[in-house]
C-alpha cells in the first residue's frame, strides 16, 4: 500500500467517524429541545457521559459504546435539590466491543430513558453507567417486544434510592416526531410518577 492511498483511507474513516458523531449529537440537541419545550435542562451542561476503554488490549472500546444526557427541571438548573434526574441514553453495542457488563441478545441499539432518584442530592454524582440499569437482570427479558418497547426494573446503589427506566429501538426512531412520542412523552410521565 502507498502513502498516498494509507493516507486516503485514514482520511475517509476519520470522515466517517466524524459523520458519525455528528449524527449522534444532532439526535442528543434534538432531545434536549424536546426536553427543554416539556420545561427541563440538562443537568451537566454540553456534556454527554460516555463509557470508552483505552486498553491497547481492547482496541474496539476506543471509541463510546454508549453516550447519555441527563434532565433536571429547568428552575433548579442542576443545583437545588430535585426528587428525581431524568436521562436519556443512546447504546450502540454491547459485549466485548462495547460496554462489557451489559449484553442484548440480538445487538439491538436501544434508546433508554429512565429517571435516578438520589438518596441525598447534595452527594449525589451523575454518571453515564448509572443508565445501564435496564439491562440489569435476566437476558431473556431484556428484549423488544411485538410493540417495540422494553420495561425496565428497579436497583438501588449507593447515593441512588430508585432507577427506573425503559428502552425503544433506536432504529424505530425515524425522526423527531419519533423521539417526541416514543421517547420524551414517555419520560416526562415518569415525573409524575404515571410511568
Amino acid at each position: 500500500m502507498d502513502n498516498q492511498s494509507l493516507k486516503q483511507q485514514i482520511e475517509d474513516a476519520c470522515n466517517n467517524l466524524n459523520q458519525f458523531f455528528n449524527n449522534i449529537a444532532v439526535l442528543l440537541k434534538d432531545c434536549d429541545r424536546l426536553m427543554a419545550e416539556e420545561g427541563y435542562t440538562p443537568f451537566n451542561g454540553n456534556t454527554a457521559s460516555y463509557e470508552i476503554s483505552r486498553s491497547i488490549l481492547n482496541p474496539e472500546g476506543w471509541y463510546p459504546s454508549y453516550f447519555s444526557r441527563a434532565y433536571v427541571p429547568e428552575e433548579s438548573s442542576g443545583y437545588e435539590p430535585v426528587d428525581k434526574v431524568l436521562f436519556i441514553s443512546i447504546f450502540l453495542r454491547y459485549g466485548v466491543a462495547g460496554c462489557h457488563d451489559v449484553f442484548m441478545d440480538d445487538g439491538t441499539p436501544l434508546i433508554v430513558g429512565g429517571y435516578i432518584r438520589p438518596d441525598d442530592f447534595d452527594g449525589f454524582t451523575y454518571a453515564g453507567w448509572l443508565t445501564k440499569s435496564w439491562f440489569w437482570k435476566d437476558e431473556s427479558n431484556n428484549i423488544s417486544n411485538a410493540n417495540g418497547e422494553v420495561y425496565g426494573t428497579y436497583k438501588s446503589f449507593k447515593n441512588v434510592k430508585e432507577i427506573k427506566s425503559f428502552a425503544y429501538p433506536l432504529g424505530n426512531i425515524k425522526n423527531t416526531t419519533d423521539i417526541k412520542g416514543k421517547i420524551i412523552e414517555r419520560l416526562v410521565q415518569i415525573d409524575s410518577d404515571d410511568f
